[in-house]
């Protein structure tokens, strides 16, 4: 029963360190249950997560003036097309990380 109540939430944890490391971050993190240990690590891991993914949608919003700024541009070098395209690129690695992931 113990072990129960420490595997779960340390499982719980790595589960959610795998999909940061694969550039995954879904609006909605796994709680913990009523009665698990862990409760004050997982609330500040639960802090660094949040934190995490508002940088990320701070990044999208960034990269959106960006490319919008370069698209207004009358004419542009080859060089800035190279750069709109990566920043676009980026922008859609950033948008899917963001989306929620199957269990």
């Amino acid at each position: 029963f113990l072990t129960h109540k420490v595997a779960g939430p340390l499982h719980n944890i790595a589960t959610t360190c795998g999909r940061i490391r694969d550039d995954h971050l879904p609006p909605v993190l796994r709680q913990l249950r009523r009665g698990d240990e862990l409760q004050s690590f997982h609330s500040q891991f639960a802090e660094m997560y949040a934190a995490l993914r508002t940088r990320a949608v701070a990044d999208v919003a960034i990269l959106d003036k960006a490319i919008a700024a370069i698209e207004a541009q009358v004419t542009r070098s080859p060089e800035l097309d190279l750069v709109l395209a990566e920043l676009r690129e980026q922008r859609i690695r950033k948008q899917i990380s963001l989306q929620p992931t199957p269990n």
